[in-house]
């Protein structure tokens, strides 16, 4: 068994490739591809891995501006701590 324990190893499926990923391990799914479009995967995987999290940070910026919001207006507009 690689990567974070309790992961299963690259299977081949979609999901599999998703678990790998996230546990750290290419060298499962890297071994599947023919050689010469392992590059091109790796670059498919890494950017899809990149664009994915930078999706979730850019989403959890936007809930965290709008609860700001909300807080600021529930407070009635008061800055902390003033009377």
């Amino acid at each position: 068994m690689s990567g974070v324990s309790g992961s299963r190893p690259y299977d081949g499926t979609s999901r599999g490739l998703a678990n790998s990923v996230n546990a750290g391990d290419l060298s499962g799914p890297l071994s599947r591809p023919p050689a010469h479009l392992r590059p091109d995967f790796t670059v498919l995987v890494t950017h899809g891995l990149t664009d994915a999290w930078q999706t979730v940070l850019w989403a959890s910026a936007v809930v965290c501006a709008v609860l700001s919001v909300a807080i600021y207006v529930l407070l009635g507009g008061r800055p902390a701590g003033a009377g």
